[in-house]
């Protein structure tokens, strides 16, 4: 259609009031087809991503694809690390990503007693780390309620969940708030370093 107008157009000139007229119609419909075009292009499903928190008290009980993954971006002395503060009774989550290793965060329960939770066994949250293709996917704020819940169902009756941070990590203190925690005072030892009680935490 549209190269027959325009050899018409060719053979007796653009400027006739009727060729100009058939011309603008011609390129408003081919306008508005290629608008439809667009428009009933269907766009692509996203791939599902499957994401979920385990935690685990014993090397032996991570999948090795998971220790794999971690070592990757970690190092090799990852293993050790985890070996040996499983041995000393703390707990990892392992957050995952389509079975793929994302995320860590450390829970390890405080043999010393706090000011103002005497009464109290406090756990801290630690350690936590997401690894860079993985952020913005809410490992975070998951691995940190996991933990609570954790806690929270364990033998003890009078628990308090702490969780540190660095007073820079804007990021990381926003998702503290988020899930339930309040300023609770500072790391003597490291002046960088700020401590958070949940609020699940009966402290008086």
């Amino acid at each position: 259609m549209f190269k027959k107008i325009i050899d018409r157009v060719e053979k007796q000139g653009f400027f006739s009031t009727l060729n100009y007229f058939i011309f603008t119609v011609a390129l408003e419909k081919l306008g508005f087809e290629i608008i439809k075009q667009f428009v009933s292009i269907k766009p692509t499903k996203s791939i599902q991503q499957t994401h979920n928190i385990d935690i685990y008290s014993d090397i032996v009980d991570i999948p090795r694809s998971l220790i794999n993954d971690l070592i990757n971006e970690c190092g090799q002395r990852f293993t050790s690390t985890v070996k040996l503060k499983l041995e000393n009774g703390d707990k990892i989550a392992i957050g995952c990503v389509n079975e793929r290793a994302a995320s860590i965060a450390w829970l390890k329960q405080l043999e010393y007693e706090l000011e103002g939770l005497s009464m109290y066994q406090a756990w801290l949250i630690h350690g936590c780390l997401t690894l860079p293709k993985y952020r913005g996917l809410g490992l975070y704020p998951k691995s940190i309620t996991k933990l609570q819940e954790f806690v929270f169902e364990s033998e003890y009756l009078k628990n308090a969940v702490l969780i540190e941070s660095s007073i820079a990590n804007n990021a990381s203190l926003r998702g503290i708030i988020q899930c339930g925690f309040n300023k609770f005072g500072y790391i003597v030892n490291f002046k960088n370093k700020i401590l958070f009680c949940s609020k699940k935490s009966i402290v008086k």
